[in-house]
């Protein structure tokens, strides 16, 4: 006979996963969202050697690059951004990931974090026209509506960084540790 207490781990944990995956699909239908995954520390340098490298390469000051971060999360990516000189904006829907992004950027000096911003809200409804780098953690059924917007907003030059998932419809620059870059 199984003791009681050990019963009751197991049924938290049965329940525990029986919402995550409710979380899953009410995030990828509600939404058109990914959930949530943490990048690894080699692809946030990887994601900055790229741009300091491409910036270098073809005369671009850090200022010139306005970056969006997709689904920002907890702020994996995008704080380090910050700290390196890069101009930043994330969307985040979630309320809990994006209390503790947003806690991480008030840690902040001030001049470091004037040069970010962070929206709670579903980056669908925004036109990504005046960014020049997005960065995404795209999952496969966003995919397809997600490259049409790309396509419809950015300008030609335009630096698309997706994190595990390749894109089909544009350019692929250079693929290191899982990150692809892709230019329009």
């Amino acid at each position: 006979m199984i003791p009681l207490p050990v019963l009751y781990l197991l049924l938290l944990l049965a329940l525990l996963f029986i919402l995550f995956y409710l979380y899953k699909e009410y995030v990828k239908y509600k939404y058109k969202g990914a959930y949530f995954l943490p990048t690894k520390d080699i692809q946030i340098k990887t994601i900055i050697g790229f741009l300091n490298e491409y910036s270098n390469k073809h005369d671009f000051n850090k200022d010139t690059f306005k970056v969006v971060d997709l689904g920002s999360g907890t702020g994996t990516i995008l704080i380090p951004l910050i700290k390196n000189g890069f101009h930043t904006t994330g969307f985040e829907i979630n309320g809990f990931l994006y209390f503790i992004n947003y806690i991480k950027l008030l840690v902040l000096p001030c001049t470091v974090r004037a040069i970010s911003t962070l929206y709670r809200r579903s980056f669908w409804d925004e036109n990504f026209s005046k960014y020049n780098v997005i960065i995404l953690y795209g999952i496969g059924y966003m995919l397809k509506d997600l490259q049409s917007k790309l396509n419809e907003d950015l300008v030609k030059g335009s630096i698309i960084i997706s994190v595990r998932f390749p894109l089909k419809e544009f350019k692929l620059l250079d693929e290191k540790e899982g990150v692809f870059f892709y230019t329009i």
